[in-house]
């Protein structure tokens, strides 16, 4: 386990899986099979260990032949040495054995090589563990170590074996494909008037019933030609897309009626996707009280665009100064439909209804909720995780990412314009763990 934490063995690759057994760091496994693909297009390894199968997540492995010696003491660069986003001490520091876990002491780089003029791959942050992989370099002090599956090396004068706190997190799940239909393929919705059920996906099938407002029904399946398969009191038909859960007068001819291709074309229009960026997304704080700190940003460890499907470049994590983020309440942050509902990673995803949507992640949240569901800005959702509660990440906090969503995919996009967190803006300049430290007050 490169981040020098215990690693859970599960019964399928899922995060969402029956955990079998924790295995410690360092912990020699059979790899059996991978990587293959998991749920949410995650990637995983099937092990073997003490007679025992199961699936680990496949940034925890690393090659035995490369288990790590023991480092040697090394001293600070010479004062002449500058590094852009460090400033080392003068003083000799004494670095744990590379078989303990090691912990950046500030936000420090990640390079290609033990240089100053190397390339940077990632800043790790102040408090994240890392894995020695060897001893220094003679006369440099930088250390070669592994952060998040990622080799690199790092100035040893800013690694400590104090650890601090700061989110570990598993990598977030890609987020599973969008319907870009009306509708969801699964969970619950309800009716906004009278509204007909019919016998097939087109407003000339034949009406089986007539649906009163505020009826709670279930999706069966996904969308066709603009009308959403539902169950109505043990009934199933068809609904058109639009008027389930907008809270909009659906016009729907009553059952007696006499419905012709035209009255019905009229009366139950299929939804119009939205353009992207059109209007304002109306973005609140999910929670309240108290001071609210980033502690992971824009550019930054799980923070990254893994594909072009599942990006995540502009998400921040949000914590209480004061220690208490776990079990704080969360509350919608936009009003609009559930896309979807993850709960292995205590995710939920918002279309705003206007391209764009907003997800969040590790938070427990409350029965009831599913794809297709309608909710409206400040509605109590859950509360963010502790240990054991859903999608909890080593530290409370809540990760918080806006995407557009255009043609099925999810586009990283910053809080900006438009899209300003209740008018305050994020803007994305590129920097490295942007906006970490940042505080409010909501």
């Amino acid at each position: 386990a490169p981040a020098g934490e215990a690693v859970l063995l599960r019964s399928e690759p899922s995060y969402a899986a029956a955990v079998l057994v924790s295995l410690a760091d360092g912990t020699p496994v059979d790899v059996i099979d991978g990587p293959v693909t998991g749920s949410n297009a995650t990637s995983w390894f099937n092990i073997g260990v003490g007679g025992q199968t199961g699936y680990v997540p496949a940034g925890t492995l690393i090659a035995a032949e490369t288990a790590p010696p023991v480092a040697e003491e090394v001293t600070a660069p010479p004062a002449e040495s500058t590094e852009p986003t460090e400033s080392p001490s003068t003083d000799p520091v004494d670095v744990a054995p590379a078989a303990a876990p090691l912990v950046a002491t500030t936000d420090v780089n990640l390079r290609a090589s033990p240089s100053y003029d190397a390339d940077v791959l990632l800043v790790i942050p102040a408090g994240a563990a890392v894995t020695g992989a060897g001893s220094a370099e003679p006369g440099l002090g930088f250390r070669p170590v592994i952060y998040n599956g990622v080799a690199g090396w790092v100035d040893g004068a800013f690694l400590g074996s104090e650890a601090l706190a700061a989110p570990e997190e598993a990598p977030l799940p890609d987020p599973p494909a969008l319907d870009t239909d009306a509708a969801a393929s699964t969970g619950t919705t309800i009716t906004s008037d009278d509204l007909n059920l019919r016998a097939g996906p087109d407003a000339t099938a034949p009406v089986l019933t007539v649906m009163p407002p505020g009826a709670t029904v279930e999706i069966t399946g996904a969308p066709e030609n603009g009308f959403t398969p539902v169950r109505y009191d043990e009934q199933s038909g068809w609904a058109a897309s639009e008027f389930l859960g907008t809270g909009t007068d659906s016009g729907a001819l009553p059952a007696s009626e006499t419905s012709d291709a035209s009255d019905a074309a009229a009366n139950e229009p299929a939804a119009a996707a939205p353009a992207p960026g059109g209007g304002s997304t109306g973005i609140a704080w999910p929670f309240s009280g108290g001071t609210w700190e980033v502690i992971q940003g824009y550019n930054n460890g799980t923070h990254t665009n893994r594909s072009a499907f599942a990006q995540y470049q502009y998400s921040l994590d949000w914590a209480r100064t004061d220690g208490n983020t776990a079990g704080q309440p969360v509350y919608a942050p936009v009003s609009g439909t559930i896309q979807w509902v993850d709960r292995g990673s205590g995710g939920m995803l918002i279309d705003a209804g206007n391209g764009y949507g907003v997800a969040f992640f590790h938070v427990t949240l409350d029965g009831g909720f599913g794809s297709g569901q309608q909710v409206q800005q400040g509605q109590r959702l859950g509360v963010i995780s502790g240990p054991g509660g859903d999608g909890y990440a080593s530290t409370p906090h809540i990760d918080l990412t806006l995407w557009q969503l255009t043609d099925g995919g999810h586009a990283s996009a910053p809080f900006t314009g438009q899209n300003a967190i209740a008018g305050t803006e994020f803007p994305a300049s590129g920097v490295a763990n942007q906006h970490m430290g940042v505080t409010v007050t909501p």
